[in-house]
């Protein structure tokens, strides 16, 4: 009997300590702003954009998107289009990574620990891969870096709806060297080596131009990804496919 007594006494302990030292959750600061607010109007919205968007061709394997960050109702549409090519499809890790908008950075900072929270439910960041990253000598494992920067949390409430109960990897890129980002490439593909990871690249391209200059801005864009990838990959011919950047206008 009284040991029992102890192992409950020990088991509220615990419990108190736990509840005393909550979890690391980053409350959303642009529900209401950027996109709904209630889960039911947000699924609705992103249920209908799924709806409407045609897919593409088959793609074999999808290694990254490139996504907008605007709000929904200017840009949902477009990353509904980049998030059906992965609807449906297993990732262990989203790397969502982003450039630093509200404070200033030099190299990388990754969220280190704990959850994002969405009206949609929460995600939780894979802390061994941010171990990795931050394992860098330009990276900084602050979470300050991350408040008040939208085009992170703007994608949670899509990769909830597509894909299946993945871990997040948030990265924000601040003034840092051609170098530096080689070194953060070689880590992402070491982790990918250990898991399935799908890479988000969370970028408007341009802003304040005119529709047509901003056309001819990302059609540049799509050449130089083309000639890129057809260089690194060992065939001049890669089947590979730039999607679905080709969907940014």
């Amino acid at each position: 009997m009284r040991i029992k007594i102890y192992l409950l006494f020990m088991l509220l302990v615990a419990s108190f300590f736990v509840n005393a030292y909550p979890r690391n959750i980053k409350h959303p600061e642009f529900n209401g702003l950027f996109y709904p607010d209630k889960a039911s109007e947000l699924n609705k919205f992103i249920d209908n954009v799924l709806k409407e968007t045609i897919a593409p061709a088959a793609v074999r394997e999808v290694i990254g998107i490139l996504v907008p960050h605007a709000g929904y109702v200017y840009s949902g549409k477009i990353a509904a289009a980049a998030y059906k090519t992965v609807e449906g499809r297993q990732f262990d890790t989203v790397v969502i990574i982003s450039s630093a908008h509200q404070h200033y950075l030099e190299g990388v900072a990754v969220y280190p620990e704990g959850e994002f929270e969405t009206p949609l439910g929460n995600l939780e960041i894979d802390h061994e891969s941010a171990e990795t990253i931050n394992s860098l000598d330009f990276s900084a494992a602050d979470t300050r870096y991350f408040l008040r920067e939208h085009p992170i949390e703007v994608q949670l409430p899509f990769i909830i709806k597509t894909i299946k109960n993945p871990k997040i990897l948030p990265i924000i890129i601040g003034k840092t060297s051609l170098k530096n980002l080689k070194d953060l490439a070689g880590e992402l593909y070491k982790i990918s080596q250990r898991k399935q990871i799908l890479i988000i690249s969370s970028s408007d391209l341009s802003h304040f131009h005119t529709y047509d200059e901003a056309v001819a801005m990302d059609r540049r864009q799509l050449i130089l990804l083309r000639i890129r990838i057809s260089t690194t990959s060992g065939h001049p011919k890669s089947t590979r496919r730039i999607l679905p950047a080709e969907y940014t206008r």
